[in-house]
């Protein structure tokens, strides 16, 4: 096992002492988790339809969102494939905002010369 992976599960497994579950529910292929993650309440809700995620989170940052996702995973709330698929949905809408602000800037940068 690679050492920044375990450095990192080791790193999940503390951060699951702060988080409290207070509703898990499901109902065919969708699910719900509802608690409290460092004293900020969240809500993740998600399903598979058609091979396809369709997610609802409510709680901050990507980067906040990602920390939850994966300390729900290790807890074993949520699925690998679950984790896998809300990254790679992120990491994309991150590349499309990315994208979409450099070609504003490009477009700005014309019309200002």
């Amino acid at each position: 096992m690679n050492n920044t992976y375990k450095i990192l599960k080791n790193e999940i497994l503390k951060n699951t002492k702060y988080i409290e579950i207070k509703h898990m529910s499901s109902y065919e292929r969708f699910n719900v988790v509802e608690g409290t993650y460092k004293s900020k309440e969240f809500k993740v809700s998600y399903s598979k339809e058609y091979g396809q995620y369709t997610y609802d989170i409510k709680f901050g940052t990507d980067n906040e969102i990602a920390e939850l996702m994966y300390v729900l995973l290790v807890m074993g709330i949520l699925d690998s494939e679950a984790v896998d698929e809300w990254a790679e949905m992120t990491i994309l809408k991150n590349e499309l905002n990315l994208r979409k602000s450099k070609n504003f800037k490009t477009a700005v940068s014309r019309i200002l010369s």
